[in-house]
């Protein structure tokens, strides 16, 4: 079928020394200068496998130039050397770093790119938490922010009622993070080792609708590279605070806004969004 892009993969140092993962691609072979950057930002547990699709048509059919990267503790990306620092906060700086680097890569390489254009955020589930600290540490920076299935704050919520929410979070702060950790260990290891059984789970408790094809086994398979830990400490920072109030700014800064919501497939709430 022909080259379809290319590509250019690198890796780069967040602020505690782990190395992010990212590939950018570009449209090859297109008769005008290249606008601006689209960065996809995946969602807690997930690779950026989830979002490539996505990536590509924005790449061949849109004619953008497209970023996408693991967080730490996921897929290509190294586990976090100072757990302390892991909030949405510091992995919002983690993303930016992540364009600064494409931007680089692009500069220095033959594509016709105009890397320093305005950027385009398009985030899944605990991404748009990640995606509006992006906008509030570079507010003039995005020009258009698409959440797929996320919320700004209350991320548990997705799973369970606000009420049942609270007591996870404060049964897992009681038991430390040691503890918490183990436990979210051992079922993300028994979720990678028998995905199908997790799917049926899933699709039973009401979690799921996607079938196991689509997403569930590509999804509980990637399971197996998340970190506990940074699971554990991401799901209390982006429980206990939130980016709601920059949401709410948006529309009045003049940045184009675009939300998909629903209540399964682990998504945001549909009342939270609203």
């Amino acid at each position: 079928t022909g080259r379809m892009r290319d590509e250019y993969p690198g890796r780069v140092r967040a602020d505690d020394g782990a190395l992010l993962s990212y590939n950018v691609r570009v449209p090859p072979g297109s008769s005008t200068r290249v606008p601006g950057v689209v960065l996809y930002v995946n969602g807690l547990s997930n690779a950026c496998f989830q979002l490539t699709p996505l990536a590509d048509d924005a790449c061949a059919r849109g004619g953008r130039v497209v970023v996408t990267y693991d967080m730490r503790g996921h897929g290509m990306s190294e586990d976090p050397n100072d757990y302390d620092s892991v909030t949405a906060t510091t992995f919002a700086r983690d993303a930016w770093t992540v364009v600064d680097a494409a931007r680089r890569a692009l500069s220095a390489s033959d594509a016709d790119a105009d890397a320093d254009a305005d950027v385009t955020v398009v985030t899944y589930s605990f991404g748009t938490r990640v995606g509006l600290e992006m906008i509030r540490q570079r507010p003039d920076a995005v020009t258009c922010f698409v959440s797929i299935l996320g919320s700004p704050n209350r991320i548990l919520s997705g799973l369970m009622p606000h009420a049942v929410a609270r007591c996870v979070v404060w049964a897992s702060r009681r038991l430390g993070v040691r503890a918490s950790t183990a436990v979210v260990g051992a079922s993300l290891r028994c979720a990678s080792t028998f995905p199908y059984l997790s799917h049926v789970i899933g699709r039973a408790t009401g979690y799921l609708k996607s079938a196991y094809g689509d997403f569930a086994r590509p999804f509980f398979k990637s399971l197996n590279r998340l970190d506990a830990e940074t699971w554990v400490r991401c799901v209390w920072d982006g429980h206990e605070t939130g980016a709601l109030d920059v949401l709410r700014t948006l529309k009045s800064r003049g940045v184009y806004v675009g939300i998909i919501a629903g209540d399964k497939d682990f998504a945001a709430p549909l009342r939270d969004m609203r």
